[in-house]
């Protein structure tokens, strides 16, 4: 994830990853690029016990329907680095109709 907010009210960044041109990827059938269009995401931090995952889930989803946001695509879980003990996940939204914030 990379940061390119100037706004203090709204944070934007790039959300991916890179692959090493040295990297064969000609052994990897199923290898692929994938680029996504901008859109606005909502999320949350998870830094719990993996198997109460769920609730983070169902957090999130509750708070796109508190706030009138309609999800646009798949939930993500963005885990940084090599650390496998907290996920940012993440979810593209819009808003439909509602009352807008």
């Amino acid at each position: 994830m990379r940061y390119i907010s100037r706004n203090s009210k709204r944070v934007k960044a790039e959300i991916g990853f890179g692959v090493s041109p040295e990297i064969n990827t000609v052994l990897i059938p199923d290898a692929f690029a994938e680029h996504m269009r901008g859109s606005v995401c909502i999320g949350l931090t998870f830094k719990d016990d993996f198997s109460k995952i769920e609730i983070a889930y169902r957090r999130l989803m509750q708070y796109c329907m508190e706030n009138y946001w309609t999800p646009a695509g798949s939930i993500l879980e963005w885990y940084r680095g090599d650390q496998i003990d907290a996920a940012d996940i993440i979810i593209p939204v819009t808003q439909i109709g509602g009352e807008k914030q």
